[in-house]
């Protein structure tokens, strides 16, 4: 809603594929939404990190964050 009705930029940091699918073309569902698929759960954080400093990104949605303690 916020990527296509109020043109803000949105990034969803998937690592799972089940938010955006994991094909090439992004589910529908996520619409104008920018779509960072993340191949393994270590690199999360950089790429979340990333995408705040250099992306200008207003909202960072983050599927299944983990914890290594």
């Amino acid at each position: 809603m916020l990527a296509d009705e109020f043109r803000k930029r949105v990034v969803i940091v998937d690592t799972s594929n089940e938010i955006g699918g994991d094909g090439d073309v992004p589910h529908a569902g996520i619409g104008r939404a920018r779509r960072m698929q993340v191949p393994n759960v270590n690199m999360q954080h950089n790429v979340s990190i990333n995408l705040i400093r250099f992306c200008l990104t207003l909202l960072l949605l983050i599927w299944k964050r983990s914890n290594h303690v």
